[in-house]
């Protein structure tokens, strides 16, 4: 309620005193203004009060319409001008609204052309023959006199006196951080209007300017362009009006002295408005010209600020491979990793430093050189990872290099600190080859009674006989064609001996992976001898049906053999438990037709529990009373290792299956690297 007041008394005062200024702009004996600023008021106060506070604004108006015309005019007319000046000044703030966005400005191109065209010719156009109607009906006026007198005087009021007190209200808050260039340019500016006016109006020193007296202002208003935009054009232009027009009234101007009365006030229109659109056009180009330095100094500094706060140091080149724009880290950071001779500063060389470094350099610097090359000749990005020693260790790097994107080309490269992450790495894989470890040495204690049984046989073998050649030595004659059958069954009990301890250390020892061709089918009937004793004990009959030609897999013989041990001890300890008729485990081998071996393991127990299909390979996770719910995990992380995939299901007639692939490999060279699991 309290801004509604204000704005109906803020609009009433304002109108009233635009009205009694617009008597005063009129050059006796003639009646009509040279400007007529009540309309051009109103059409401000529309600009920049909320739509449904218009009526509030148009009550004011009404208000000091009334007061100031009725003494002079009859109430039919004062009413029916007061809608006039109303619908132009309606048809003005529409037009710009709608048009030229809000808040009102006047501070590029197309907003100064949105209210020249719309307020400045539009409006005062359309309700001019309005107003001339309404005095030709009312007082018998000629109608297009009235129109004549009348268009011109709201024009010059709408392009002067609304860019003006759209001005003041946009700039009051800045006013206070105006500098002193700012406010020394502005009285300058005023003083020069003034000084201008009356070196004209009285022609000081008899100088000629009375045969064009209005071309001199022309440089005060474009300064007043150039400086402050067109607010400060209109502005200017108003002042120029009211100071030119009240010389005039006051009778000591003599601008137009030999002019009549009504040329006198149409040569001032017609120079004041056409002087004033060209200029607010300039005005607005200026202040565009502006707002786009500010916004790329602005941009700039954004970007400077960005690349600064990037911790990795990273440098911009162009398309010639010269440094263009680096951050704060680029230059404090002198990390060695890069060329010794590579300035860090914008301008250098980068691409031919880093021509000459990989020449002499360290590993890393013949790729890091050709991926910089190739992304500056249109390639696409690619990242490098190296490492260079340093006092306290190797210091790991992460160098990127993307396209940069832009018209002329180039590219943004960056180095990342990545030494923490690689060692997160290196500790994280040293975790797991000490917990595969671990699991082979639990898994190879289960079997620490059947494999002592296997040892035993041959050792009983090795007795027996050597008792025998005892035997057959101490006789006379000796036998000795008895004695070398003897010997020689000794020696194959002592391979089978030996072969049974070295697969038992073999599986113990913590080597390094290692990649050869392997025959899958071999490493199932190693693995499956050393459940022998364990499947007896449990009455499980272990079943091979082994294709009968395999590729060769590249791969770690002891880590795949891990793999197939526990998925047959797994099966072999889930019969045990079952009563059932049928205890068989069956493994078997095939080549797929996407050229990999599959190797499956099935047993006719119970099956898993539903839905544990993939739960079973999460780690810890385990259904045996002392089971340590590692052994799948790390079976199905030594899989992924090699390429292959694992996975398990029920069988539909009971039982569970456990599934391996295992990608072939045409020839050695084409094999990828295993990663170490232990």
């Amino acid at each position: 309620m309290t801004q509604t007041v204000a704005v109906v008394i803020g609009a009433a005062l304002a109108y009233y005193a635009a009205a009694l200024a617009g008597l005063q702009f009129r050059l006796p004996p003639a009646t009509p203004s040279v400007l007529w600023p009540p309309n051009a008021i109103l059409t401000a106060f529309l600009l920049f009060v909320p739509l449904s506070r218009w009526w509030a604004v148009l009550l004011g108006a009404a208000v000091a319409h009334f007061a100031t015309e009725l003494p002079v005019w009859p109430p039919l007319l004062v009413s029916l001008l007061f809608a006039t000046n109303c619908s132009e000044a309606i048809i003005a703030a529409a037009v710009v609204r709608r048009l030229g966005h809000e808040p009102p400005r006047f501070d590029s191109l197309r907003r100064v052309g949105v209210f020249v065209l719309g307020a400045g010719l539009l409006a005062p156009f359309a309700s001019s023959f309005f107003d001339a109607g309404v005095v030709k009906y009312v007082l018998g006026d000629d109608f297009w006199t009235v129109w004549r007198l009348r268009f011109p005087a709201n024009v010059l009021a709408q392009l002067t006196i609304v860019p003006a007190a759209v001005g003041v209200v946009n700039e009051a808050s800045n006013v206070r951080k105006w500098r002193g260039r700012d406010w020394r340019d502005a009285i300058l500016i005023t003083a020069g209007v003034l000084l201008v006016t009356g070196i004209v109006t009285r022609d000081v020193g008899h100088i000629g300017v009375l045969r064009a007296p209005l071309a001199v202002f022309l440089p005060v208003l474009l300064w007043a362009a150039v400086r402050f935009g067109s607010s400060a054009v209109a502005l200017t232009v108003l002042l120029t009006v009211i100071v030119t027009v009240a010389g005039e009234v006051g009778g000591f101007g003599s601008v137009l002295r030999n002019a009549s009365p009504e040329n006198r006030i149409g040569t001032l229109q017609m120079f004041f408005i056409s002087a004033s659109v060209p200029l607010l056009c300039v005005g607005a180009l200026i202040e565009e010209r502006r707002m786009v330095v500010a916004a790329l100094r602005m941009s700039d500094r954004l970007k400077s600020s960005i690349l600064d706060s990037i911790p990795s140091t990273v440098a911009v080149v162009d398309a010639s491979g010269r440094v263009v724009a680096v951050n704060d880290s680029w230059l404090a950071n002198a990390h060695s990793n890069g060329p010794p001779a590579l300035a860090r500063k914008p301008g250098a060389p980068y691409l031919d430093a880093w021509a000459e470094y990989s020449e002499n350099g360290p590993g890393h610097a013949r790729p890091a050189y050709e991926a910089i090359k190739d992304v500056l000749a249109g390639g696409a990005g690619s990242t490098l990872e190296y490492s260079c020693p340093v006092h306290e260790g190797d210091r790991w790097w992460m160098m990127s290099v993307v396209p940069l994107k832009t018209v002329g080309g180039g590219a943004v490269i960056s180095h990342t600190d990545i030494t923490a992450q690689k060692h997160a790495e290196f500790e994280a894989q040293r975790a797991r080859d000490d917990l595969a470890h671990v699991t082979r040495v639990w898994v190879m204690g289960e079997l620490a009674a059947a494999l002592s049984h296997q040892v035993n046989q041959p050792l009983t073998g090795i007795i027996g006989n050597a008792q025998a050649g005892l035997r057959f030595l101490a006789a006379t004659p000796p036998n000795l064609p008895e004695l070398r059958e003897i010997l020689l069954d000794i020696n194959g009990d002592a391979e089978r001996a030996a072969d049974v301890t070295r697969a038992v250390r073999k599986m113990l020892r913590k080597d390094t992976p290692g990649r050869e061709l392997l025959d899958m089918n071999d490493v199932v009937r190693d693995t499956t001898s050393l459940v022998t004793s364990r499947s007896r004990m449990h009455r499980v009959t272990v079943h091979l049906e082994l294709a009968t030609s395999l590729p060769a897999v590249p791969g770690d013989r002891v880590q795949l053999s891990q793999v197939v041990l526990n998925l047959l001890m797994n099966a072999i300890e889930s019969l045990s438990a079952d009563e059932g008729a049928s205890r068989t485990v069956t493994v078997r081998t095939v080549h797929t037709a996407a050229n990999c071996v599959h190797l499956s393991v099935i047993d006719t127990g119970q099956g898993l529990s539903e839905g544990t299909e993939e739960q079973v390979f999460d780690p810890l996770f385990t259904t045996k009373a002392e089971g340590m719910g590692m052994g799948l995990p790390i079976a199905r992380a030594i899989v992924e290792a090699h390429g292959g995939i694992m996975w398990a299901q029920n069988e539909v007639l009971g039982g569970a299956a456990f599934h391996m692939t295992l990608p072939v490999a045409e020839t050695e060279a084409e094999l990828p690297p295993i990663a170490a699991t232990g």
